[in-house]
């Protein structure tokens, strides 16, 4: 008894631990800022928060992903927009570092996705397809406003595919209004998670794309989906295809599209 009392006598108090963590958060070692970000989660020392986003912002520390982290499962709302702004700069060339470094902090900061306080399984806490917030999503609509960077749409994109989120059809409708294949192919990841009752009306066109990797994609989401229109969608595929893709060729008939043709078949029999 004595020995448990002694060794928690001998634990740090919270406000002596977001001390320690205040002080770490201003060294250059990776190691000891890493430490005071974690620190300043076990003891929920909220009022260090916009200190690491200064830090963050201004790139001035040894761990600036590990800082996003730390926003990230703060639990504080008002960080999902600022990370956001700065995945959309880096989408657009603006700030030098890989975009892709920051999805999984924004869709924790951005939305309500249970979470826990370690640094290391942010990627776990990120697995999910959450719905991002209004605030996230109009933070990309200010950036991109009189913009029209589609570095930034396909950044966007990126997020959407992660996710659920409703707010986000007009932008999906956009990437499709694209010519650029990866664009368009994007447009229907992005609507993947939604329920058919949003999503059809876009996957009706893709289903009928001129690039057959998006109509591909459109089957296998539509797989994935139990809902009678699913197999009328199909099945009205299957007769444009017949139309249009098969030829008379040295009398006889040849399909040109061999992927996707098997496929809306095997469903039209479900």
């Amino acid at each position: 008894m004595i020995g448990i009392r002694t060794a928690i006598r001998s634990m740090p108090a919270p406000s002596d631990s977001c001390d320690s963590a205040r002080i770490g958060l201003e060294s250059k070692d990776a190691s000891v800022f890493r430490q005071a970000l974690q620190a300043t989660l076990d003891y929920e020392c909220q009022e260090l928060l916009p200190r690491i986003a200064l830090l963050f912002e201004s790139g001035n520390c040894p761990a600036r992903f590990r800082a996003a982290d730390a926003l990230a499962l703060s639990g504080e709302k008002r960080y999902g927009p600022l990370l956001m702004r700065y995945y959309l700069k880096a989408t657009a060339g603006l700030e030098d570092f890989d975009a892709g470094n920051l999805i999984d902090n924004i869709v924790l900061a951005c939305s309500d996705l249970p979470r826990g306080r370690n640094l290391s399984r942010v990627e776990r806490y990120a697995s999910s397809p959450p719905r991002l917030s209004k605030d996230c999503v109009t933070e990309y609509r200010k950036f991109q406003e009189g913009m029209h960077d589609e570095r930034v749409l396909e950044g966007m994109i990126g997020l959407l595919e992660r996710s659920a989120t409703p707010e986000g059809i007009d932008i999906a409708e956009a990437a499709y209004s694209s010519s650029d294949l990866s664009l368009r192919d994007g447009a229907v990841f992005a609507l993947q998670h939604l329920s058919l009752d949003m999503s059809l009306h876009l996957f009706t066109r893709a289903i009928n794309d001129p690039y057959s990797e998006v109509r591909f994609q459109v089957v296998r989401i539509l797989q994935e989906k139990s809902d009678p229109r699913v197999r009328l969608l199909l099945l009205r595929r299957r007769r444009v295809v017949r139309r249009a893709a098969v030829v008379a060729r040295d009398g006889r008939l040849q399909l040109r599209e061999p992927v996707a043709a098997p496929l809306l078949s095997s469903l039209s029999k479900r």
